[in-house]
């Protein structure tokens, strides 16, 4: 049999070799730790680099992200890590077994950040329509959101007014009225994200 494993050589015109991040696809940055050199569009060298690969901070045993704040710098150690935002960390890692969420921070380090929480639905910006049941009245709309620290409460609030607690599964049924509406949640360490919806 004819070996035809090189039966034609590649175009290579308009392309240049480049590193790319293993894990996100993008142009790898200094910190991306897992890259393979592709052959890529010339154009892609003016794209932005991996967002996603990120020096984390953590204790030497790696369970814990910790900071300045509340140990020396001979006590944490700092890798490069591939990091989602939340709302699209929770459709990821269901596909992606490798996949490694960041380590909740360590008791008494300073480690608020808005991506510790998210919404799934609705998006920021969105409109929504609230179905009508049978008999023409509202039905509820299921919102959902997604937490990075497993076990961690979610407080919910639409226009200043208290929804109520979810715990694991993030899920709230509502029928908001016709118009603009804020919708807010916030967890147990005051991490908070907050999104304007309309309602037709």
């Amino acid at each position: 049999m004819t070996d035809n494993t090189n039966w034609f050589t590649p175009c290579t015109k308009g392309m240049e070799l480049m590193k790319i991040c293993k894990h996100s696809g993008c142009v790898a940055s200094n910190i991306c730790k897992d890259t393979e050199t592709q052959w890529t569009i010339s154009s892609a060298k003016h794209t932005e680099t991996c967002p996603y690969c990120k020096y984390i901070h953590l204790t030497n045993d790696e369970k814990w992200q910790v900071n300045a704040s509340c140990v020396e710098n001979s006590q944490m150690k700092t890798v490069s890590r591939f990091v989602l935002p939340a709302a699209q960390e929770y459709y990821y890692k269901m596909k992606h077994i490798n996949y490694h969420p960041l380590p909740p921070f360590k008791e008494g380090c300073s480690g608020s950040s808005n991506d510790q929480v998210d919404f799934i639905y609705p998006e920021h910006g969105s409109t929504i329509i609230i179905p009508k049941g049978f008999n023409g009245t509202p039905e509820k709309v299921v919102f959902k959101a997604v937490c990075r620290k497993a076990g961690s409460s979610l407080y919910w609030h639409i226009d200043n007014h208290y929804l109520g607690e979810t715990q694991d599964d993030h899920q709230m049924s509502l029928a908001p009225d016709t118009g603009s509406h804020t919708l807010s949640i916030v967890d147990d360490e005051g991490n908070r994200k907050i999104i304007v919806f309309n309602v037709l």
